[in-house]
This record gives structure tokens, C-alpha cells and sequence, in this order.
């Protein structure tokens, strides 16, 4: 999932499709099954040689809180 929210934030940026290199995940916590979360992701950087940089953040989605998308 993490992969193809990355791909669709640069698809979205580019309106190419590029491959994925290199992954760099952080747990901070767990959800629980059937809890609500929201996912976000960015494209951060673009570098030389069609290079790209992504950030996906999922967080748990809080009471109130407006849902992405």
C-alpha cells in the first residue's frame, strides 16, 4: 500500500509512472484492526537523473478530524 500511494504522489506530480528503489520505513505505533486512519503522501524532492523522494505518512484518523481524498 505504502508503494502505491508513493507512486500515485509522483504519477500525480509527473503523470509518469517511475519505479521504486529504495525504502525507508518507520514504525511509531500500531493501529488496530478496524480503526480508521488517514494516509498522506508527498512528493519532497526531485533530484537529477529523474530521481524522486516521496514521504507517505499514515496516521490514525482522531474524532473530528477531516478525512484526505
Amino acid at each position: 500500500m505504502i508503494d502505491d500511494i508513493a507512486a500515485a504522489s509522483i504519477v500525480t506530480r509527473t503523470h509518469r509512472i517511475f519505479v521504486s528503489v529504495d525504502f525507508s520505513i518507520s514504525y511509531f505505533s500500531t493501529a488496530v484492526i478496524e480503526e480508521e486512519v488517514e494516509i498522506e503522501g508527498r512528493l519532497v524532492g526531485e533530484g537529477k537523473r529523474k530521481l524522486r523522494a516521496v514521504e507517505v505518512e499514515i496516521r490514525r484518523r482522531r474524532e473530528g478530524a477531516r478525512c484526505l481524498g
